[in-house]
This record gives C-alpha cells, sequence and structure tokens, in this order.
C-alpha cells in the first residue's frame, strides 16, 4: 500500500493535531521539516498521508478551506482538519 511509505511522516501530523485545534497541510509540511523527516518524494504525497491518518481516525476533514501561505503554493485554497476526539496521537 502505497501510504505504508510516509508512515515516517505521521510524527509530523500527530506533532500538528496535539498542539492546534485546526491545521492544514501547510502546517504538517513545515513541522516534518523542522523535525528534520525527509520529504515524500512526490508533493501528491501529502493528500496522501493526510488521507491515510482520517483511515487511521487520527484526523478529520473540516467542511472549511482556507488559502495558502506558503509561496509555492499560490494561495490555493486547501481542506482544514481537526485531531478526532479519539484519535491515536501521541505526545511529542
Amino acid at each position: 500500500m502505497k501510504n505504508d511509505r510516509l508512515h515516517y511522516l505521521e510524527k509530523a501530523v500527530d506533532y500538528v493535531a496535539n498542539r492546534m485545534n485546526y491545521f492544514g497541510i501547510d502546517e504538517v509540511r513545515l513541522a516534518a521539516e523542522c523535525k528534520g523527516l525527509e520529504q515524500p518524494p512526490s508533493s501528491s504525497d501529502w493528500s496522501r498521508l493526510l488521507r491515510g491518518c482520517i483511515a487511521k481516525n487520527k484526523i478529520q476533514m473540516t467542511n472549511e478551506y482556507r488559502k495558502s501561505n506558503l509561496k509555492e503554493s499560490n494561495g490555493i485554497a486547501r481542506m482544514v482538519y481537526k485531531k478526532t476526539k479519539r484519535g491515536g496521537v501521541e505526545n511529542d
């Protein structure tokens, strides 16, 4: 399964979900960079990572979108996520 190769990046999702009520893919990317985690080979892998975390019931999508602040994203609106109430997220 493709998502299995991204399991090491779940640390970044866990980190962000434990510290923010609502977050987007940009915050996860920045957390991964700050933690020194290797970037995935494809930029679409970030979406795969978040879908995998949704499937594991760690996070859930909201009905909100917000513009990205990252320069390379051209201000594209992105989904906002939040931690699930029973999400199995560890403290870092």
